[in-house]
């Protein structure tokens, strides 16, 4: 039975996940900044080298156990993880894009990630903004 919306089931499309990248990425700054090798920071959450590459690579998720751990290891609070996820969660935390746009919002995610401090995330993000409301 058709309800009158155009069928889009052809068209590659799918969630991609902002929140483990994310995550996994704070997880690795942290390791660093404390001098801590992959190999101890996979031993305090009972994970194989090659997990943890998945977790910092954001290619898999922590569990709240895992995070537990970090943060006790660590001494930070759980909210150093999920600082800045709140814009995310207040769409659901879904975003539907097709496969070009996933690889392209997996660039820019990573160049966002690769700057070297919170005031040049915060700059990189003021530009995008500026560029999508501007009339091009």
């Amino acid at each position: 039975m058709s309800d009158g919306l155009p069928n889009n089931s052809s068209k590659r499309v799918r969630q991609y996940d902002f929140v483990n990248p994310l995550i996994g990425h704070r997880l690795k700054i942290l390791r660093l900044e404390k001098k801590i090798s992959r190999s101890r920071a996979a031993k305090i959450i009972g994970k194989t080298l090659k997990q943890l590459d998945a977790l910092e690579d954001g290619r898999k998720s922590l569990t709240a156990e895992n995070i537990y751990k970090l943060c006790n290891f660590f001494s930070v609070d759980a909210g150093y993880f999920f600082v800045d996820l709140t814009e995310i969660a207040t769409n659901g935390g879904e975003l539907k894009i097709n496969a070009h746009q996933a690889k392209e919002v997996r660039r820019l995610i990573e160049s966002y990630l690769d700057l070297p401090n919170r005031d040049m995330q915060k700059t990189l993000v003021q530009l995008a903004e500026s560029v999508a409301n501007s009339d091009m």
